[in-house]
């Protein structure tokens, strides 16, 4: 410790020698080398006090010699400053990159606020600042990945963002990855069904041992994102961004439409939907659209006339159909349509209500005065249309696997006990968070004057059972589904025209493994070099089923840890695992090995002479 302040002052004022070397004298340069060599020499000998009295008197006499001008100091200062920023730029965009979570499009994987580290060597290497890569291996690239990648050139609403906030830049982000280059996918029960570019079948990758219910659903809502089309008043419907339907004013105002196979625009004909057939006929064919059915809670007042009693049904929206769809006019004049689609209901019994109770999930919500608003972290929302929540504190929450969470600093979330008021105690407490427990908004209720939108709720079947938010509310075997089934296959031979069933179709197999034929002709193939990415969570996810598939040069890298909140999801993220050695990964090493290298040389002469 004795020598530690000789020490200093000699490696500050070598260090400063160095760099103003060609600008001293040849008198000033031999008189401060004489003297830093004598301080070396005693220090190096451990002669304390000389090198005291030594570090003093070359603190004195470089003070003058060595003084830097004001546009010295701020040059240095601008240099130092851009370096940092390249060093930092290059660092995260070829290798590791801190990121926070905004939304909880990827719950429960992550959720708003959590910290994560990304990758950005799994799959290749990156061209900083710019889409695309020097080096990249396809093969590395695996369904389940979870994959960060670039908002440039793609159609997400707000793409841009700033970094270091003064540079301006496109935003990252993070989602799963579920279908690559050549596959053909198909969605039944939760699931992505498909195959291969060599026709090999393949079940999306999950670990159910680990990994929470995650669902995919091919859609956002039944009629995708509406654009205008060439035409006057045709309204394009695209699901994936890419037109599947389209309507237009037919005779006497009547809505027209039509899809788009195989490059061409072909009538929509629901009607044919019951009948066997081994092509696409009608919107609902479309990857698995008529697996999935959008639901509603309704109270036993809300329910139409003529069901068997309950306390309390599920309204199922289901089997889009582009025809005898209705075309509204919003502000600014522009024109959105409705599509039609059948409805079924389905009586809950307590059981069925516990079992909703035990699967709800939530998005996050903040309470304040008995309303329950959207959460955002960054700001506050504030709507007229906000569901009441009686008797519950102020505070932010949310709901998974049934179990309430309060959001506490940063994110941290701390379980609830049954007791506490949040807990759905009666129907309509459970109605309001399974109708709003999303968007919160009252508009998605069955008061609402129009026939929609309906919640980002969903029901599908899987095996048999009737899934709602991930779980099976109604098994296979249970009494009221079977009727219900029955009552729907009633419905559907006695209806004219002829009204489609929601039942359980099946899963895309044959003989127990995809059936390859089928999943070409109902599937979803996904061109080369392009990637789909979904959401973990699809219910509020703006994922490829919004802006599209992912081009692979926008594929950044993977997250690689999860270092904030503390607890049981803290560590490696749940998806396949990565190879400990890749060529990225080596060539990535390599080259920071070189620049390493040649630092430590180009230091090394510059301290050559005080050897």
């Amino acid at each position: 410790m004795f020598f530690s302040s000789p020490k200093r002052t000699l490696k500050e004022i070598k260090n400063n020698f160095i760099k103003r070397y060609s600008k001293l004298s040849a008198h000033d340069r031999a008189l401060l080398e004489t003297k830093i060599r004598a301080l070396q020499l005693s220090i190096k000998e451990k002669r304390k006090d000389e090198a005291k009295l030594l570090a003093q008197d070359l603190q004195e006499v470089s003070k003058p010699l060595l003084k830097k001008t004001a546009f010295q100091q701020i040059t240095e200062f601008i240099f130092a400053i851009a370096f940092a920023l390249v060093f930092a730029t290059i660092f995260r965009q070829m290798y590791l990159d801190p990121m926070e979570i905004p939304t909880g499009s990827m719950r429960p994987t992550f959720r708003e606020q959590d910290r994560v580290v990304v990758s950005k060597m799994p799959f290749g290497i990156n061209i900083p600042l710019t889409p695309g890569q020097f080096y990249f291996d396809s093969s590395l690239v695996k369904r389940g990945d979870i994959i960060v990648f670039t908002a440039e050139n793609m159609e997400v609403d707000d793409p841009k963002t700033t970094y270091f906030g003064l540079f301006p830049g496109y935003k990252r982000l993070v989602k799963r990855c579920i279908a690559k280059p050549g596959d053909t996918i198909y969605f039944y029960g939760g699931k992505v069904y498909g195959i291969d570019s060599d026709g090999q079948g393949f079940i999306e990758w999950m670990n159910p041992s680990t990994l929470s219910v995650i669902d995919h659903i091919p859609f956002i809502r039944f009629e995708g994102k509406v654009t205008q089309g060439l035409q006057n008043g045709e309204l394009l419907i695209n699901q994936m961004n890419m037109p599947l339907g389209r309507i237009q004013m037919g005779s006497y105002g009547v809505p027209k439409g039509e899809i788009r196979v195989n490059n061409q625009w072909i009538s929509d004909k629901p009607y044919l939907a019951t009948k066997p057939h081994n092509q696409i006929v009608t919107y609902s064919d479309f990857w698995g659209f008529n697996n999935f059915a959008n639901i509603r809670m309704l109270n036993a007042k809300q329910a139409p006339q003529g069901l068997d009693p309950a306390n309390a049904y599920l309204e199922l929206h289901h089997t889009p159909q582009l025809n005898q769809a209705q075309i509204y006019q919003g502000g600014s004049n522009r024109l959105f349509p409705m599509l039609a689609s059948e409805t079924s209901y389905i009586p809950l019994q307590q059981t069925h209500l516990d079992a909703l109770k035990n699967a709800l999930y939530t998005s996050r919500f903040v309470v304040k005065d008995e309303q329950a608003n959207f959460y955002n972290y960054q700001r506050t929302i504030s709507s007229p249309y906000a569901p009441k929540m009686p008797g519950v504190p102020d505070g932010s929450y949310e709901f998974y696997n049934g179990i309430a969470y309060k959001v506490g600093f940063q994110g941290i979330l701390t379980a609830l006990e049954k007791s506490h008021p949040i807990y759905p105690k009666n129907v309509e407490q459970l109605q309001t968070l399974v109708n709003f427990g999303i968007e919160f908004n009252t508009y998605y209720g069955p008061n609402a004057q129009a026939t929609g939108p309906y919640p980002n709720r969903f029901a599908y079947f899987q095996d048999g059972a009737l899934f709602v938010m991930g779980y099976p509310i109604f098994q296979a075997n249970d009494p009221i589904l079977t009727q219900f089934i029955a009552n729907e296959l009633d419905k559907q031979s006695k209806t004219t025209p002829t009204y489609i069933a929601f039942v359980d179709k099946g899963a895309p197999l044959k003989n127990g493994v995809v059936d390859p034929e089928f999943v070409k002709t109902f599937g979803f193939k996904i061109p080369q070099k392009m990637y789909l990415g979904l959401g973990d969570n699809y219910s509020m996810s703006a994922d490829s089923r919004e802006f599209g598939l992912i081009p692979e040069e926008n594929l950044e890298g993977s997250p690689w840890v999860l270092m904030w909140p503390p607890g049981p999801r803290w560590g490696l993220p749940l998806q396949p695992d990565y190879p400990l050695f890749t060529l990225p990964k080596a060539l990535l090493g390599i080259f920071a090995l070189i620049v390493a290298a040649l630092w430590t040389i180009w230091k090394a002469k510059q301290q050559k002479r005080f050897r």
